[in-house]
């Protein structure tokens, strides 16, 4: 049986990447579905549990898209699987591209301390 998941959080760009992506971690793992999204589990041959891994899979997709605002989602329309879905977000929003490393550094010169209180400076820093 699948709960609802209250969650007011939307992948909104690079902004909440980690934050996001850490929550959508979490609800899939806890639903027994991180396997799909990483491609770690792989569609059964037909006829063995075909209709519950096909019901799962859409789940997946679901989840990904409905906490997600207009600008990224249109990095998704091509893609038809949510593994494929999982691997292009990554491949835009990670920390390990050049283009999103070059964006932290940017972040990284032009934050102020007068901006914030001590921890949440110290948050953003890390």
């Amino acid at each position: 049986m699948i709960m609802e998941v209250s969650s007011n959080l939307k992948l909104s760009g690079g902004d909440n990447w980690a934050v996001w992506q850490f929550e959508m971690e979490v609800i899939l793992k806890g639903r027994r579905l991180f396997g799909i999204v990483s491609g770690a589990e792989f569609e059964p041959v037909e006829g063995e549990n075909e209709e519950v891994w096909v019901q799962n899979a859409a789940t997946t997709q679901e989840f990904i898209i409905t906490r997600m605002e207009s600008g990224p989602l249109t990095h998704l329309l091509s893609r038809t699987t949510s593994s494929e879905m999982w691997s292009n977000l990554k491949s835009v929003y990670a920390k390990e591209s050049a283009v999103s490393v070059y964006l932290l550094q940017q972040k990284f010169f032009l934050i102020e301390f007068n901006e914030y209180s001590v921890p949440t400076f110290m948050s953003k820093l890390e």
